[in-house]
């Protein structure tokens, strides 16, 4: 069928051993701060508030968003986009966060409505969401078509799914093949396109909306980066950071960024970035 899955893969049970608490460091470093206290905090604020509105707006042209909204954001993370929205829109907003440590942060730091686990060990009411949204989770689940079957449940007849998942189907894939970054071997686990994308979530009682190219700066300055033997494991000894390595690391990927940044700028306007954002709604019952 054109799916690309990764084969053999670690049991669920052990998945928690590939995020340490150095990933969400990495691939999340900028966290809100309910209360800021200082000039950086202040900006890092100000600098996620905006980093978000992209999200909010692609989500607002095809549902409207305000104080009767009810959202469910699947691997929220750090909570950014959660409370950002709650902020900006006033959404009724609530997670799901396989991390423990991230799942507590949005509790108790943001007052965020986030549930520890996966989405299948918390059972939601029947239609009570009016969009379920998942920023870069669905290529970590393990159970796809089950979580789509849940969020058919849980979502209302005219409500709407929005998904923002690595594309195999791209240039920029077949090109790094693989040295491609978002394979991320093994948090990913299932890799999907434009077709196959569309075949699961017409199987689970959806239909495909529209399908958009974002941005995504620096991805593959990143994948030549890997293509070049480097990688960013080597900031680390143990779990503590190597702060000249770092340094250096971070002055030749600075070095790539702009050396690839117009042959993604051609990348994403012939359609053919690493990510798509995609958005679908329940076939009517």
């Amino acid at each position: 069928c054109g799916l690309v899955y990764l084969n053999p893969r670690p049991t669920f049970q052990s998945m928690a051993d590939y995020y340490p608490p150095e990933y969400y460091d990495i691939t999340m470093p900028n966290r809100i701060s309910p209360s800021p206290d200082g000039f950086r905090n202040l900006v890092t604020n100000l600098l996620v508030m905006a980093g978000n509105r992209g999200r909010i707006k692609s989500v607002e042209k095809n549902h409207i968003l305000d104080r009767q909204t009810k959202l469910l954001d699947l691997g929220c993370g750090n909570g950014n986009f959660l409370y950002a929205l709650k902020k900006q829109k006033g959404c009724e907003v609530a997670g799901v966060e396989f991390c423990a440590e991230m799942a507590k942060y949005c509790s108790s730091q943001l007052g965020l409505d986030v549930r520890e686990g996966v989405l299948l060990e918390n059972r939601f009411a029947d239609g009570c969401f009016d969009v379920v949204t998942m920023w870069h989770y669905f290529e970590h689940e393990f159970n796809p078509l089950g979580v789509l079957w849940e969020v058919r449940r849980i979502l209302k007849d005219d409500g709407l799914v929005v998904m923002e998942i690595p594309t195999i189907d791209c240039w920029p894939a077949k090109l790094f093949k693989s040295k491609w970054f978002p394979l991320e071997v093994p948090r990913h686990v299932v890799h999907y396109s434009p077709k196959t994308i569309e075949r699961i979530l017409n199987k689970a009682g959806f239909k495909l909306i529209d399908i958009e190219y974002p941005s995504t700066p620096g991805y593959t300055s990143v994948a030549l980066f890997y293509a070049l033997g480097l990688s960013a494991r080597n900031f680390y000894k143990g779990s503590k950071p190597n702060k000249v390595k770092r340094f250096i690391y971070k002055l030749i990927l600075l070095l790539l960024f702009f050396l690839t940044l117009p042959l993604e700028i051609l990348f994403l306007t012939l359609k053919q970035g690493d990510i798509i954002k995609v958005f679908a709604s329940p076939v009517q019952k």
